[in-house]
């Protein structure tokens, strides 16, 4: 299973709550249902709210799980090329990695789109390259 590195920048205290910022990183082995977290990461006792700043893609703070979850939402154009000038190319059908019958009007090939429904990412997906900010609220 996947761990998030959490690197803590900043930290604001008061009225029993503590505030802290900063960044993550994901794990090299994407879990399915997310990467996991603790809350002393966060320099916390307890996180209440944790607000996530991605840098790309659809990241989900999953409170009840302590858990991140990431999601693509991407359409992709095949390899074959247009028909004409104005038909598009052939869009790929994601999970099966082929293309389908459906031309995305004046696209190019090999392209990825963001219009589409949300999916999660694969199990062991590589995502350490992924960064994303954070403000995190909680009790010391």
């Amino acid at each position: 299973m996947g761990a998030i590195t959490v690197t803590v920048s900043g930290r604001l205290g008061g009225m029993g709550e503590v505030l802290t910022y900063g960044s993550f990183t994901m794990s090299n082995s994407y879990a399915t249902d997310g990467d996991t977290y603790v809350a002393s990461q966060f320099g916390m006792g307890a996180i209440r709210k944790l607000f996530l700043f991605p840098r790309s893609g659809i990241f989900v703070f999953q409170d009840n799980a302590l858990k991140v979850k990431v999601y693509t939402q991407k359409l992709r154009t095949g390899s074959t090329a247009a028909a004409d000038s104005t038909s598009g190319a052939l869009a790929e059908i994601f999970s099966a990695a082929s293309e389908s019958a459906v031309r995305l009007m004046g696209s190019a090939i090999d392209t990825n789109y963001f219009i589409t429904q949300s999916d999660e990412v694969a199990n062991t997906t590589d995502l350490s390259g992924q960064t994303v900010d954070f403000i995190c609220l909680g009790r010391p």
